[in-house]
């Protein structure tokens, strides 16, 4: 299977039993936003500084479903992340989150490892349930990588903390696993080599608290 990215494979394994980001769940949609986020910054896109974002270089045609949210960033002035998260509304008919899924998941659709299904009370939203095999490959790589002493890459730990913050983790591994993912977790942040880890952590944790006071605000 071809490799995905953190916010495709985010989003393959944050989707209910029917292809959908649940719209009670105020968690998995926050990270779906913080993923996206986290993506551009890793890939070099924006840099994010004293709650401002700003557009620092192209974005790359592989990420076209990142476009949606890379416009609205590429502003004359500096994006505060409030204002942008101010055009996330958290609700079944916010525009700005089901344009970012609706791309992303499409991405997916067109990679073959997700069918598109319409769904909702009216069969007009798109639905995207992950092929036989997709997330099982997905969290066989995260349990390579955090349970069995694998090579770990930043784009795994990105994964597994957005995983967390949104309560997708426990879906897919038992309390024991999960103990022993962030003990091992706490191993890197706190080693010499960790630095990048430990500020991928804080950002993520940041972002989503940051998200959610939004969102409760409103």
């Amino acid at each position: 299977m071809e490799d995905l990215s953190i916010a495709q494979e985010y989003l393959v394994c944050a989707v209910n039993e029917k292809g959908k980001l649940s719209g009670f769940s105020t968690e998995r949609m926050v990270c779906m936003v913080a993923a996206g986020l986290l993506e551009l910054q890793m890939e070099g896109c924006v840099s994010i500084e004293d709650n401002r974002i700003v557009v620092i270089g192209e974005l790359p045609a592989s990420m076209g479903y990142l476009k949606s949210m890379y416009d609205l960033i590429n502003q004359p002035k500096p994006l505060t992340l409030d204002k942008l998260l101010n055009a996330y509304n958290y609700s079944f008919s916010g525009k700005a989150l089901t344009e970012l899924t609706v791309a992303i998941g499409d991405s997916l659709e067109q990679l073959g490892v997700v069918a598109c299904e319409m769904g909702g009370l009216l069969k007009s939203t798109k639905c995207y349930i992950p092929k036989k095999g997709v997330v099982d490959h997905i969290i066989d790589k995260v349990r390579s990588e955090l349970l069995e002493n694998g090579e770990i890459t930043d784009e795994v730990v990105a994964l597994v903390v957005l995983l967390e913050k949104s309560r997708c983790l426990k879906t897919y591994f038992s309390d024991h696993e999960r103990r022993e993912i962030k003990n091992r977790l706490k191993e890197i942040v706190n080693s010499d080599e960790g630095k990048l880890v430990k500020r991928m952590v804080e950002y993520i944790e940041t972002m989503t608290a940051v998200i959610i006071a939004a969102t409760t605000a409103h």
